[in-house]
């Protein structure tokens, strides 16, 4: 067995979820990053475990043919990317193979309907969004991203991953911060977007009317001053919240609503639940034929979906203000609605049970789970799979090129 600071040679086997090089020394598991399938190297081990170890690489002996030059000059120290040194190609292969074990191993499914994965038209300059971190001081300012394993900000000056309207935005926003402050140091978030801010398109209606809107009592839907943004998908303008979420890979998107509109199926006439509806992206797709319940707890993104979607007609869909599980089970099954399709989009930690539970008890529905957690996902599938769905179709897309994030869609149906 190896020793904490030893340095030993191994052959990279596989890349395990997070980004992580495998190797195999004396049947001890051992994680090194910024690796590839088939890298002989040198590595120095950091931490050691009864059952696995990690490791930095140190030097390449022999280079994996899936190897690619990096594009940035930040890779590597930058936390976000694990993938810059991978061909795409195989990036894509890499994240279908780990959504397919992650499901075999904590969904306990032996037999997956996986289709084949979609992945991003662009592998970079996509992201419409990106948080900067900010650290002032007396010597000035630094904008940038965390460093990898670290509270230590690396300063940059432009990035591959984003949209080019933002890498134009930098160097200005730079010079506009750079005023140094009286503390020693101070670290705040800065948040900018591909897409200017608008407070009005005066070619359509925005109204933000609550009459179709369930809030909670005592409480105001929507913050007085806040900034939104107008963003465009396929040939819909959706109004967001300026610090709400909606998907970050601008060309993706559209597959993205394309996939969920496909495995909604016939919707004629149908009842459509759309839980953590953000500012209503899959709702303003689906709204023209099918009744819609949208929730979600972020009152400002409410209202922008309320907006959208009134924008374009649909005027009789409902919203409600809260906790989806709660909602489902008081304001839909409490009142005898019967809904035939639900869309599940969740944050990372998945679904809560009591949300799975409330869907375990209705009949004759069709499921659209999407997520950005394998691990969450399997979970969750697993659950429903216990209270009667099966699951049909499994498709992933590559939303985060480069990065070892993985996006899936899971349809799932209960006879």
């Amino acid at each position: 067995m190896p020793i904490v600071g030893a340095n030993i040679t191994v052959t990279i086997e596989d890349v395990a979820l997070g980004g992580k090089g495998v190797a195999r020394h004396e049947r001890l598991a051992i994680f090194i990053p910024y690796t590839a399938i088939g890298d002989e190297v040198v590595v120095r081990i950091t931490k050691l475990k009864p059952s696995y170890a990690l490791a930095e690489p140190l030097s390449l002996l022999a280079a994996s043919p899936h190897r690619t030059p990096p594009l940035c000059p930040h890779f590597g120290i930058c936390g976000g990317c694990a993938y810059q040194h991978l061909a795409y190609p195989h990036q894509v292969a890499i994240k279908e193979k780990q959504l397919s074990e992650v499901m075999r191993r904590i969904g306990k499914m032996e037999h997956l309907p996986l289709l084949p994965s979609l992945p991003s038209p662009a592998p970079y300059y996509y992201r419409r969004k990106a948080d900067f971190h900010l650290v002032s001081g007396q010597g000035g300012a630094i904008l940038g991203f965390m460093k990898a394993k670290s509270n230590e900000v690396s300063k940059v000056e432009s990035c591959p991953l984003l949209a080019h309207e933002i890498n134009i935005k930098l160097p200005l926003l730079g010079k506009q911060l750079a005023t140094p402050c009286r503390d020693y140091r101070t670290t705040k978030k800065i948040t900018v977007w591909a897409e200017d801010d608008k407070e009005n398109d005066k070619g359509k209606d925005w109204g933000t009317k609550a009459d179709n809107i369930g809030y909670p009592k005592n409480t105001r839907h929507e913050r007085q001053g806040e900034k939104r943004l107008l963003i465009r998908v396929k040939d819909r303008d959706f109004l967001v919240p300026r610090t709400g979420f909606f998907q970050a890979n601008i060309p993706l998107t559209p597959l993205l609503v394309d996939t969920v509109i496909k495995m909604c199926g016939s919707i004629d006439g149908a009842l459509l639940v759309d839980a953590y509806c953000g500012s209503g992206l899959f709702s303003a797709f689906l709204g023209e034929s099918a009744g819609i319940i949208a929730i979600e707890r972020d009152r400002r993104a409410l209202a922008c979906a309320a907006a959208n979607l009134a924008s374009y007609g649909y005027r009789q869909a409902r919203f409600y203000n809260g906790d989806c599980g709660v909602v489902l089970k008081e304001q839909i099954l409490g009142r005898g609605k019967k809904p035939d399709i639900v869309i599940v989009d969740p944050p990372r930690q998945g679904c809560p049970g009591f949300l799975l539970d409330n869907l375990c008890l209705l009949d004759s529905l069709r499921l659209i789970y999407i997520s950005c957690n394998p691990a969450m996902l399997a979970r969750d599938v697993r659950r429903l799979g216990a209270g009667g769905f099966r699951l049909k179709a499994l498709q992933m897309l590559d939303m985060f090129p480069q990065c070892a994030n993985i996006e899936a869609v899971a349809l799932l149906e209960k006879p």
